[in-house]
């Protein structure tokens, strides 16, 4: 599952495509690139109904960005110094 940094850092809900259906999940705050969710219920069938679906989180960064935005990050990046 792919998400920006602020949704990274502010947690968000996202809409995933399962051999179910679409799922809206809920991404914590604080998510790490390369941390894994597991859903249960959501993955193949086995002999006691349906296993784990382990979704693996990459946080995208944006190759543009806005100078309002890049300017936040500054700011953001003080803040945290």
């Amino acid at each position: 599952v792919s998400i920006t940094p602020p949704e990274a850092v502010l947690g968000t809900n996202k809409e995933i495509d399962t051999l179910h259906g679409n799922v809206s999940i809920k991404i914590p705050a604080g998510v790490s690139s390369g941390q894994s969710l597991r859903l249960k219920n959501l993955g193949l069938p086995n002999d006691n109904g349906y296993g784990e679906l382990n979704l693996r989180i990459k946080i995208v960064i944006p190759k543009t960005y806005s100078d309002e935005i890049k300017n936040l990050y500054r700011k953001i990046k003080e803040l945290s110094s």
